[in-house]
Order: C-alpha cells, then sequence, then structure tokens
C-alpha cells in the first residue's frame, strides 16, 4: 500500500525543466538566468522549488503529484483562483508536468513563530483570518464547482455553463466561469477513464436558509498554509489553494485548523479554566494543561468573532444538523457533493469495478 502511495506522489521529473526556468526567468524582471534551484518540504499532493535568479529574485515553482486529481484541472482551477503565471498544456510542455510559477511568499510562515506568540497576538491573528473569510464568502455563485477561467475550460473541452458571481462590494470580471470538481477521489485511477458527473452543479439542496448561497473558502487553513509579517504581524499571504471549490456554506462550515479543536467543549461563551487541582499537578502535566486550555480559549474566540462579525456565517456553525447531513455525503462519496434531494442513497454512489465493497 505504502509502494502505491509512493507512485501516486512520483511524477516524471525532480526540478522544473528548462522550460519552467525559462518562464520563471520571464517573470522576474531584469533576470536573465536561474543560478539556484531549493527543493522545499515536500507536501502531500505536490513538488515545490525556490528558483533564486541573477538579479536576487525569488519565484515558486509548485508541480502537483498525480494523486492531487486531474494536473490539468487542477492547475487551470488554482489559477483562475488566484493570480499566477501558468502553463496547463503538458502536451506540449516540454518539462512533462504542468506547473505554476508565482512569486514567493513575503513574510515567513506562521508555523514558525504560532508558539512563541502570546494570546492576545493569537487572536489578533484569528481575527484577520475572519475578516479574509468574510471577504471569500461575500462573494456568491450559483454553481457548485471549481473555479476557472473560461478561456482554459474551453481549452480543456469543457462545455461552458454561464455562471452568475456577485459581489456586493467587488466586480467580478467575465472571464471567469464554474466548471467541474478537481478532487481526486474523482479522478484517481480508474475513475480518471470513467464518465462521471462532476459538476458543476445547479441545485443542490439547502440545509437551511443561510446554507442556500454557493461561496469560496480556503481548503485547509492550517498554520503553515499562512505566512505573516514578523513585524507588523499582519498577514502577507495564504498558499495552497489547490482543490479549493465553490460550495454550499454548509460544506465550508468548520472552525479551521490554526484554531480548532477537536475534542468536545463546554456550551455557552464562558472562557476554559484550570481544574480544581492544578496546583497539585506536576510541571509537565500543568504545561500540558495550559497548551490544552490556550487551544479550547482560541476556538472558543473564533466562534465568538464570527458571532460578531458573520451572523449568516454561524448559524451554520451552531447548527447540529449540519454535520448530521453533511458528513453521510462525505462518508460514501469521500467528496464535497450532496444530491440534489439532500439524501445520500446508494445509487447516488456506484463502485468502480476495481472498488466493489467487499473486495
Amino acid at each position: 500500500m505504502a509502494m502505491a502511495k509512493r507512485s501516486l506522489r512520483k511524477i516524471c521529473i525532480d526540478t522544473p525543466g528548462i522550460d519552467g526556468l525559462q518562464v520563471a526567468v520571464g517573470v522576474c524582471d531584469g533576470a536573465q538566468s536561474c543560478i539556484k534551484v531549493t527543493k522545499c518540504t515536500e507536501g502531500l499532493h505536490k513538488k515545490a522549488f525556490i528558483l533564486k535568479m541573477d538579479n536576487c529574485c525569488e519565484v515558486f515553482a509548485k508541480l502537483p503529484n498525480p494523486d492531487a486529481g486531474p494536473a490539468r484541472f487542477t492547475i487551470a482551477s488554482q489559477i483562475a483562483t488566484r493570480k499566477l503565471a501558468w502553463s496547463i498544456d503538458a502536451a506540449s510542455n516540454p518539462d512533462g508536468a504542468e506547473y505554476i510559477i508565482e512569486e514567493k511568499a513575503p513574510g515567513v510562515r506562521l508555523g514558525s513563530v504560532w508558539s512563541r506568540w502570546p494570546r492576545d497576538l493569537k487572536q489578533q491573528l484569528i481575527t484577520q483570518v475572519i475578516d479574509i473569510e468574510n471577504t471569500l464568502t461575500g462573494v456568491g455563485f450559483n454553481m457548485h464547482g471549481c473555479i476557472y477561467f473560461k478561456d482554459d475550460l474551453r481549452s480543456l473541452g469543457v462545455k461552458l455553463e454561464e455562471a452568475s458571481i456577485q459581489s456586493a462590494t467587488t466586480s467580478i470580471p467575465a472571464l471567469f466561469a464554474i466548471g467541474p470538481l478537481t478532487t481526486g477521489e474523482l479522478w484517481n485511477g480508474v475513475r480518471s477513464g470513467m464518465d462521471l458527473d462532476r459538476g458543476p452543479y445547479l441545485d443542490p439542496q439547502s440545509v437551511n436558509e443561510a446554507a442556500s448561497g454557493n461561496v469560496l473558502m480556503h481548503p485547509d487553513l492550517h498554520l503553515d498554509n499562512i505566512f505573516v509579517d514578523p513585524e507588523t504581524l499582519q498577514i502577507t499571504r495564504i498558499v495552497d489553494w489547490q482543490s479549493a471549490f465553490v460550495a454550499l456554506w454548509f460544506y465550508h462550515a468548520n472552525v479551521p485548523r490554526i484554531c480548532a479543536y477537536r475534542e468536545p467543549l463546554p456550551e455557552g461563551w464562558g472562557v476554559p479554566e484550570r481544574p480544581e487541582d492544578f496546583d497539585s499537578l506536576s510541571a509537565e502535566e500543568q504545561l500540558k494543561v495550559d497548551n490544552d486550555l490556550e487551544r479550547q480559549i482560541l476556538h472558543k474566540y473564533y466562534e465568538a468573532q464570527v458571532y460578531k462579525r458573520s451572523p449568516r456565517y454561524w448559524s451554520l456553525l451552531e447548527d447540529k444538523r449540519v454535520p448530521i447531513i453533511r458528513n453521510p455525503a462525505w462518508l460514501v462519496t469521500r467528496v464535497a457533493l450532496l444530491p440534489v434531494d439532500g439524501i445520500v442513497d446508494p445509487e447516488d454512489y456506484a463502485y468502480s469495478p476495481e472498488e466493489q465493497p467487499g473486495s
């Protein structure tokens, strides 16, 4: 099994090839050549490199692994979700793999400083995250799927469905469209050749009035996907939008990983406190209790800020029906899909020949 998974993550090149390096040089004003390639820590679904030019400019190159989903769709969707330079045509790409070249994120990874920050600074950061989430969810979509440029969908041979993208504060250019989901569970293995309905979807059943709109959220806000300025403590970049998708609010209704406490929490807005026997505990046990309390308090702080700053989103976070309706769909399909009638039936998910139960 481990060997099979490693093969899924193997791509046919170890570093960005000549074509990719030329693109990287081209996006750095004044650069003539790339003088250094540094491989970054490998992610679950991608390989990444820092490319340094002869004028000291640095850019970030990212190549998705095969298990990340359909490479051309995955890259095209990421590019349309962010402003980047890209190559999506592997057939005519000498490197043999799709890649993204983008500017190196300013600042430092939040994970490198988070443990040293006092609680008030962590709470300020959480407030910034909520502001970003409010900006994202302020844009409404009439479909469930991934975001693409219209021209990319045409080049990928996908029929364009005219999407309505609305924002009360921002003008949305007409070059964007909603297309198929890119999550690997819909494309990996034998599924790549199956005629599956991967979206976009027009009329999913809503859970409650607050969940009736489709919105975009970051798929995985953990400490190493957020960059901050170490001086101002402001967020400078959020990275890794791979497999980000537009869907009903309730699919996004989760406390982000940077402050999520996964164990049961007491109801209400009360601040968790140390146990009565805290002073009798060993120093190691006290540290464990304090770290646990810190995580609980940050989780509660996030919820309190959402309650004050995003009432619509809060109505979903506190709605106990949401996981009951949402989780069975995830368990059956392993994808953020909900049948039109809101109920997961056996016929809503067809097994491929290699995945029959008990095989």
